[in-house]
């Protein structure tokens, strides 16, 4: 029999332990890795001044460990799908938010980015991945390589993004180990 946790909680409390003194409030999990490791977003209210902004997670159930991975400094963000690469350097994340468009009415969409994982003040910057902005959903998912093949030194990371009833990519991303 499955046991009931809070996450949130949980999650909360790793936060803490890791000296971080912001209210961590809206969780949402926005995917599964291949290893067991779940990746999610919430948001960060500091509790004098009331900014908040956006972070990306991981979640290690067999170690219990929590890492920030990208941080949107002042920022709050509407993430919805997120992966990460194999070697946890490598994020491709899914916004959603209203753009607007040229001629056209605005309203919700979805656009892709890669960004590399970092510290907070590192400021990577996120690269889009569709020439625009679209109304159809988008997902994205990295292709982990099997372990005998991960012993390559210079290795090329693949990931699929979808895009709803319309199309599919496998991009190769460059990456050093």
């Amino acid at each position: 029999m499955l046991g009931q946790e809070n996450l949130a909680a949980n999650f909360c409390g790793l936060l803490a332990a890791q000296g971080f003194k912001e209210k961590a409030i809206e969780w949402r999990i926005l995917g599964q890795e291949r290893d067991g490791s779940m990746l999610t977003s919430w948001t960060f209210e500091d509790l004098n001044t009331s900014a908040r902004e956006t972070c990306i997670g991981q979640f290690d159930a067999t170690t219990k460990t929590f890492r920030i991975l990208y941080r949107f400094v002042k920022e709050c963000r509407q993430i919805i799908q997120a992966t990460i690469n194999s070697s946890k350097t490598l994020l491709v994340y899914v916004e959603k938010k209203m753009f607007f468009v040229e001629n056209e009415e605005s309203r919700l969409r979805y656009q892709a980015y890669i960004v590399p994982t970092c510290v907070p003040d590192e400021g990577a910057t996120a690269i889009s991945l569709l020439e625009s902005p679209t109304h159809r959903q988008v997902m994205s998912q990295f292709l982990w390589r099997n372990e005998k093949e991960c012993e390559i030194k210079s290795i090329q990371e693949k990931f699929i993004l979808l895009i709803h009833e319309t199309c599919k990519y496998t991009i190769a991303q460059s990456a050093e180990q």
